[in-house]
């Protein structure tokens, strides 16, 4: 899985555009990237990824920033896909 912030989605086909999730999203496809290895892209605005940093914080104690709620919300995201349940 590849969590990519919803206003510059590069690896989904989008132009890379300016976005405030720093350190994720970098607006290019790096060389070193297994794209072949990538099974799904989940997009993550920058209100989802800052409210789930934030919840981190106050509930977890989880001092992070806002790319962890980014990869946080995408990883919940899966968490409550059917396959996943039990």
């Amino acid at each position: 899985m590849v969590v990519e912030p919803t206003k510059s989605a590069v690896l989904g086909g989008q132009a890379a555009n300016i976005h405030d999730i720093q350190g994720i999203g970098a607006g290019c496809i790096p060389d070193v990237l297994r794209v072949d290895l990538v099974d799904e892209i989940v997009t993550v605005t920058e209100a989802q990824a800052n409210e789930l940093g934030r919840q981190l914080a106050q509930e977890e104690g989880m001092l992070s920033g806002i790319s962890t709620g980014a990869a946080t919300f995408a990883a919940f995201q899966m968490a409550q896909r059917a396959e996943h349940q039990g």
